[in-house]
Protein backbone atom coordinates (compact mmCIF):
# COMPACT_ATOMS: atom_id res chain seq x y z
CA UNK A 1 0.00 0.00 0.00
CA UNK A 2 3.16 2.30 1.07
CA UNK A 3 3.61 2.36 -3.45
CA UNK A 4 0.26 3.53 -3.57
CA UNK A 5 0.42 6.38 -1.21
CA UNK A 6 3.45 7.44 -3.13
CA UNK A 7 2.02 7.40 -6.30
CA UNK A 8 -0.99 9.18 -4.69
CA UNK A 9 1.20 11.73 -3.63
CA UNK A 10 2.65 12.45 -7.41
CA UNK A 11 -1.01 12.82 -8.54
CA UNK A 12 -1.43 15.62 -5.90
CA UNK A 13 1.82 16.98 -6.97
CA UNK A 14 0.73 17.34 -10.66
CA UNK A 15 -2.64 18.70 -9.77
CA UNK A 16 -1.41 21.33 -6.95
CA UNK A 17 0.91 22.67 -10.07
CA UNK A 18 -1.81 22.30 -12.51
CA UNK A 19 -0.09 19.99 -15.06
CA UNK A 20 -2.92 18.33 -16.72
CA UNK A 21 -0.74 16.20 -19.02
CA UNK A 22 1.17 14.66 -16.24
CA UNK A 23 -1.91 14.22 -13.73
CA UNK A 24 -3.75 12.28 -16.33
CA UNK A 25 -0.97 10.44 -17.59
CA UNK A 26 -0.38 9.07 -13.39
CA UNK A 27 -4.18 9.16 -12.96
CA UNK A 28 -4.17 6.52 -16.09
CA UNK A 29 -1.12 4.65 -14.37
CA UNK A 30 -2.74 4.10 -11.00
CA UNK A 31 -5.95 2.85 -12.03
CA UNK A 32 -4.27 0.65 -14.21
CA UNK A 33 -1.95 -0.96 -11.95
CA UNK A 34 -4.14 -0.53 -8.28
CA UNK A 35 -7.40 -2.74 -8.89
CA UNK A 36 -7.71 -4.39 -5.71
CA UNK A 37 -11.25 -3.53 -4.07
CA UNK A 38 -9.36 -2.01 -1.50
CA UNK A 39 -7.13 0.57 -3.43
CA UNK A 40 -9.98 1.51 -5.48
CA UNK A 41 -11.63 2.54 -2.25
CA UNK A 42 -8.16 4.73 -1.30
CA UNK A 43 -8.09 5.46 -4.68
CA UNK A 44 -12.26 6.89 -4.42
CA UNK A 45 -11.46 8.50 -0.80
CA UNK A 46 -8.46 10.10 -2.12
CA UNK A 47 -9.84 11.82 -5.28
CA UNK A 48 -12.85 12.75 -3.35
CA UNK A 49 -10.61 14.64 -1.23
CA UNK A 50 -9.20 16.14 -4.05
CA UNK A 51 -12.62 17.75 -5.06
CA UNK A 52 -13.43 19.03 -1.58
CA UNK A 53 -10.24 20.74 -1.37
CA UNK A 54 -11.09 22.12 -5.29
CA UNK A 55 -14.72 22.98 -3.74
CA UNK A 56 -13.49 25.26 -1.38
CA UNK A 57 -10.87 26.45 -3.11
CA UNK A 58 -13.35 27.69 -5.98
CA UNK A 59 -15.85 29.44 -3.02
CA UNK A 60 -13.01 31.42 -2.05
CA UNK A 61 -12.01 32.58 -5.36
CA UNK A 62 -15.23 33.27 -6.03
CA UNK A 63 -15.79 35.36 -2.94
CA UNK A 64 -12.51 37.51 -3.83
CA UNK A 65 -13.64 38.15 -7.04
CA UNK A 66 -16.93 39.51 -5.29
CA UNK A 67 -15.44 41.91 -3.42
CA UNK A 68 -12.65 42.79 -6.11
CA UNK A 69 -16.07 43.34 -8.28
CA UNK A 70 -18.21 45.65 -5.20
CA UNK A 71 -14.57 47.64 -4.88
CA UNK A 72 -13.67 48.22 -8.42
CA UNK A 73 -15.23 51.48 -8.78
CA UNK A 74 -15.01 52.38 -5.51
CA UNK A 75 -11.21 52.35 -5.54
CA UNK A 76 -11.72 54.94 -8.91
CA UNK A 77 -13.45 57.39 -6.29
CA UNK A 78 -12.21 56.22 -2.96
CA UNK A 79 -8.69 57.11 -2.33
CA UNK A 80 -7.18 53.20 -1.14
CA UNK A 81 -3.97 54.87 0.96
CA UNK A 82 -6.45 56.80 2.97
CA UNK A 83 -8.46 53.64 3.74
CA UNK A 84 -5.58 51.84 4.01
CA UNK A 85 -3.80 54.05 6.48
CA UNK A 86 -6.59 55.45 8.06
CA UNK A 87 -8.62 52.56 9.19
CA UNK A 88 -5.80 49.68 8.62
CA UNK A 89 -2.85 51.70 9.86
CA UNK A 90 -1.45 49.81 6.51
CA UNK A 91 0.15 51.18 3.51
CA UNK A 92 -1.85 51.12 0.17
CA UNK A 93 0.29 48.61 -1.46
CA UNK A 94 -0.66 46.19 1.62
CA UNK A 95 -4.38 46.99 0.64
CA UNK A 96 -3.97 46.42 -2.71
CA UNK A 97 -2.19 43.05 -2.34
CA UNK A 98 -5.39 42.20 -0.32
CA UNK A 99 -7.98 43.25 -2.89
CA UNK A 100 -5.96 41.57 -5.77
CA UNK A 101 -5.06 38.38 -4.07
CA UNK A 102 -1.15 38.80 -4.58
CA UNK A 103 1.57 36.61 -3.86
CA UNK A 104 4.01 37.90 -1.47
CA UNK A 105 6.46 35.39 0.29
CA UNK A 106 4.92 32.22 -1.76
CA UNK A 107 1.81 32.63 -0.08
CA UNK A 108 -1.62 34.39 -1.81
CA UNK A 109 -3.01 37.76 0.58
CA UNK A 110 -6.42 37.40 1.57
CA UNK A 111 -8.83 39.51 3.68
CA UNK A 112 -9.03 38.03 7.18
CA UNK A 113 -13.43 38.29 8.43
CA UNK A 114 -11.72 41.07 10.89
CA UNK A 115 -9.88 42.85 8.02
CA UNK A 116 -13.42 42.60 6.13
CA UNK A 117 -15.18 43.64 8.69
CA UNK A 118 -12.51 46.73 9.15
CA UNK A 119 -13.13 47.49 4.91
CA UNK A 120 -16.83 47.89 5.70
CA UNK A 121 -16.90 49.76 8.63
CA UNK A 122 -14.26 52.27 6.26
CA UNK A 123 -16.71 52.15 3.27
CA UNK A 124 -19.57 52.96 5.39
CA UNK A 125 -17.70 55.49 7.78
CA UNK A 126 -16.24 57.54 4.77
CA UNK A 127 -19.87 57.22 2.89
CA UNK A 128 -21.42 58.73 6.38
CA UNK A 129 -18.82 61.92 5.88
CA UNK A 130 -19.42 62.41 2.09
CA UNK A 131 -23.42 62.17 2.37
CA UNK A 132 -22.90 64.89 5.21
CA UNK A 133 -21.57 67.12 3.62
CA UNK A 134 -23.41 70.61 2.16
CA UNK A 135 -21.88 73.10 -0.47
CA UNK A 136 -25.03 74.81 -1.40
Amino acid sequence: MKTLERELQKLKDFYDVNNEVEFKQQADYINDTFTSEAEQEQISSFTLSLFEGLNTRTDDFIAELNIRLKLSEVMQIVSMAYIAKNYFRRTRHWLYQKVNGSTKNGKSAHFTSDELNTLDFALKDISRKIGSVNIA
